[in-house]
């Protein structure tokens, strides 16, 4: 019995091993500094230090109800979006480097409430005036527009 449950523990290791190799290998290869654009027409790589930054200052909510102040350097996420050559869009599915994502429907770009920020070489998303802070996407890689 220990020999099969051995061979059971050595055989889902392995699996998994393998669909980590996988998953790390379908991963679009992004540079630092830069925030991936995907859309139907293609893929556009933001420079986060080429865009025009401006001071933004507000405050986010967590699950608990507190508030907590954000500021820094950022654009607006239309801004963003149209420097990239993306014009209203449906929906926007930011995405973390570990996955985490968070969608923002096309109608909330023109509220002036999403922001992405340049935080050093990484860009952060924050979506102020939600209830609870969900949508606030660290570590930003991928923007993908539909």
């Amino acid at each position: 019995m220990n020999k099969r449950l051995a061979a059971v523990a050595v055989l889902l290791l392995g699996l998994t091993a393998g669909l980590a190799l996988l998953h790390g290998a379908s991963r679009p290869e992004i540079p630092e500094g830069s925030v991936l654009v995907q859309t139907s027409g293609g893929d556009f790589h933001l420079i986060l230090d080429k865009l025009p930054a401006v001071p933004i200052t507000g405050e986010i909510v967590n699950g608990r109800g507190e508030r907590k102040p954000v500021s820094g350097e950022g654009i607006a996420l239309k801004d963003a979006l149209l420097a990239a050559g993306v014009s209203v869009p449906r929906q926007v599915t930011a995405i973390a480097e570990d996955e985490y994502s968070a969608v923002i429907e096309g109608n909330e770009l023109d509220e002036g409430r999403i922001y992405l920020l340049i935080e050093g070489n990484e860009g952060r998303l924050v979506a102020f005036g939600d209830p609870n802070s969900r949508r606030s996407v660290s570590h930003l890689v991928r923007l993908v527009v539909e």
